[in-house]
């Protein structure tokens, strides 16, 4: 099977992101949930930070800068489908 990859992401209210993913799946990822694991993410508490998301290229994931990423992976396993 193909890994999913990351299509397009979209920042939404309450630091979450919209994401589509290149098998047509659309998640929802909160991005609050990671910051007790890796407190550097709660610089995305700036609001003009994170809507700077950007998909990585190739679709591996996104960031919004050179520190802040998360994985196809995480985004993935951890989103919340949207019907």
């Amino acid at each position: 099977m193909e890994r999913v990859k990351v299509s397009a992401v979209f920042p939404l209210p309450n630091m979450r992101l919209l994401v589509h993913f290149n098998n047509g799946k659309k998640k929802i990822f909160d991005v609050r949930q990671i910051i007790p694991a890796y407190p550097n993410y709660k610089a995305l508490e700036d609001e003009a930070l994170f809507n700077a998301v950007q998909v990585e290229p190739g679709g591996y994931g996104v960031a919004w800068n050179s520190e802040l990423d998360a994985s196809e992976g995480e985004l993935w396993q951890n989103g919340i489908l949207v019907e």
